[in-house]
């Protein structure tokens, strides 16, 4: 229930960041619909964030789910253009 750190994206251009799931080690992994980016949030000391090098195009990104049998994270998206074109899709986080 403690705030551990504040961290600050706006050096990126986030604007809306929206889900938020547990990975690998104490990882977090979050979304940003805007940019269709997912960023991977190291919770050690102060914090600090990457975005995944992903391969295609993940407009709209929204919802994640890490599964860590698998070391794989789900991704739902909302797709471009207002337009049904949003996918799912996988993402090994081994490579």
């Amino acid at each position: 229930g403690n705030q551990v750190f504040d961290l600050d994206f706006s050096k990126d251009g986030v604007q809306f960041l929206n889900d938020i799931t547990l990975g690998k080690d104490g990882v977090l992994l979050v979304s940003e619909t805007i940019l269709g980016k997912v960023f991977e949030v190291n919770t050690d000391g102060a914090g600090t964030y990457a975005a995944l090098d992903i391969q295609g195009d993940i407009g709209g990104a929204n919802g994640l789910f890490f599964d860590a049998k698998t070391n794989q994270l789900f991704l739902n998206s909302y797709g471009t253009n207002n337009e049904a074109n949003g996918a799912t899709g996988l993402i090994n986080m081994g490579s």
